[in-house]
């Protein structure tokens, strides 16, 4: 698959935009001192030092008079053309509002407005001048005032249209950082989509290949499997004479194993016959064994009556025997009646040991009479 120029990372297009700083442009004294600023007076265009009778003047009406260093409420409009000399006269120490004191020259004499220019003369006339200047720099400066206001809503509109501005210019940069990231996301996949495809076309020819081999192998296959069909066909003919050929031979065996088990049957029916036979005499021999049993326990009984009496007389005759040898040594004369009882003593221990002998032997001829029963 080609790859395509246009799915490429286009970090050219959206540049990260400048940053506008509204400190910058919109200070809280930029347009106040553009708009405003004190006149020089005379003094200080000429060099002269301010005069210490300029501080103490006084409005009649209670307000404080502007001197040389304080103009007071009079202002200049920096697009006005610069205020000539009789201007700077408004700033003396002769301006009053509503009346003016006389100078030092003229005497402490008040000035009255009703006199009019001729009362004045020259000096009056200046003041009027002055007075009408004074007004209309007041309404100039009332006007200068109010565009001042609106200047001052504008750049408030201004500011608020241009943080407006910057929040769309931080949220156009995060959608474009936002975007970066997207597009090298997609070029990473881009990147794994080329890897699958190519392991997709690898995987797909080694299928391919693998088809064709198992192709060939299935002909082959199917080709050997039509040999060993037709090898069957004619190995089941051969197998279809083989078993005519053994059923043949099988009927003829089957009719011979037929006598056989006949005969058989008649032999184990005689079989059976001689062990019923044999059965009865067992039964006989185990009631002949059962009375040579109880033979055997009386002969046993008397075996053992016998050795107790046999004992028992030996005992006494031991006790018997230790009397006559303690009377034989106390006396002497007795020994010749005491060796002829020994005698007859042992004339009986010799019955006893006949007799003893007859009973084994009687057991011995039971036993062997036993066994030639059974034999």
């Amino acid at each position: 698959m080609p790859f395509r120029k246009d799915l490429e990372p286009q970090t050219h297009i959206a540049a990260e935009a400048p940053r506008l700083q509204l400190d910058e442009l919109f200070s809280p004294t930029m347009a106040l001192n553009h708009f405003f600023s004190d006149p020089p007076t005379p003094e200080q265009q000429n060099g002269n030092p301010v005069s210490p009778k300029s501080e103490n003047n006084t409005q009649l009406n209670g307000q404080h008079t502007p001197t040389r260093q304080q103009p007071g409420n009079l202002i200049r409009i920096a697009s006005l053309p610069p205020p000539s000399e009789a201007d700077y006269s408004l700033n003396s120490p002769y301006l009053l509002s509503g009346s003016a004191t006389p100078s030092s020259e003229q005497g402490n004499i008040p000035w009255s407005s009703a006199v009019g220019r001729a009362g004045t003369g020259k000096s009056g006339r200046v003041i009027e001048k002055l007075m009408g200047d004074n007004d209309r720099l007041q309404r100039e400066k009332k006007l200068a005032t109010v565009k001042l206001e609106e200047e001052v809503k504008r750049s408030e509109s201004a500011r608020s249209a241009l943080e407006g501005l910057q929040m769309s210019n931080a949220n156009l940069v995060s959608i474009h950082e936002a975007d970066k990231s997207f597009l090298a996301k997609k070029d990473r996949r881009i990147e794994e989509l080329r890897a699958d495809l190519e392991a997709e076309r690898s995987r797909r020819e080694r299928a391919e290949r693998e088809t064709r081999e198992s192709r060939r192998e299935r002909d082959d296959m199917v080709e050997k499997l039509r040999r060993e069909v037709a090898e069957d066909k004619e190995q089941a003919k051969r197998s279809n004479s083989q078993y005519e050929v053994l059923s043949k031979s099988w009927r003829s065996m089957e009719e011979k194993y037929e006598r056989q088990a006949q005969k058989l049957k008649n032999d184990l029916r005689d079989l059976r016959t001689e062990i019923d036979c044999d059965r009865q005499k067992l039964a006989q021999l185990e009631v002949i064994t059962e009375q040579l049993r109880q033979e055997g326990d009386k002969t046993r009984k008397a075996k053992d009556k016998l050795s107790s009496d046999f004992q028992e007389y030996k005992a006494e005759q031991e006790s018997e025997v230790q009397g006559i040898r303690q009377r034989a040594e106390q006396n002497e004369s007795t020994h010749d009646r005491t060796l002829r009882q020994m005698e007859a003593l042992l004339g009986q221990m010799k019955y006893v040991v006949n007799l003893k002998n007859n009973i084994r032997d009687a057991e011995q001829g039971t036993r062997t009479s036993l066994l030639g029963t059974l034999g």
